[in-house]
């Protein structure tokens, strides 16, 4: 129960953080064209993956993935609606369509890591073996004790 409440909660931090940072980019102004590179809303979304991954391999199971990007998409709509006052942490498509992006990339991306299966697991590499018999037991069937 645990992991799960953590996993939420690290999903909304991560979500909170992003509605502002998804904003941030790098204008290239000495190129004729000044294009605008969305490094923001890029380390947002890597964020979001590494946070559904390492959620989904802390509980050991996908549910641990959909619940750290449940989490982020609960922060992130929360933030994109107007407030009482009428602030906006995320402009709308009428402004810019970088939030939209950035909402859309996160659900398909963060979606996709939350499905991955977990790696399987390894075989040990000193297998256990059962302990030898003793030369003088000639029984197979001898139980101890």
């Amino acid at each position: 129960m645990g992991w799960a409440i953590a996993s939420v909660l690290v999903g909304l931090l991560v979500g909170v953080v992003g509605a502002f940072v998804q904003a941030e980019r790098l204008v290239l102004e000495r190129l004729a064209s000044a294009p605008a590179i969305p490094w923001g809303a890029v380390l947002m979304v890597l964020a979001l993956v590494v946070i559904v991954r390492g959620a989904t391999w802390a509980m050991g199971t996908r549910w641990g993935g959909w619940l750290a990007l449940a989490g982020w998409i609960t922060a992130s709509i929360l933030l994109g609606g107007d407030s009482p006052s009428g602030d906006l942490a995320m402009v709308g498509p009428s402004e810019n369509i970088r939030p939209i992006a950035y909402l859309l990339a996160g659900v398909v991306i963060g979606s996709a890591a939350a499905t991955l299966p977990l790696p399987a697991p390894r075989p040990s590499e000193h297998p256990v073996q059962a302990p030898a018999a003793s030369p003088d037991d000639d029984r197979t069937d001898a139980v101890p004790g």
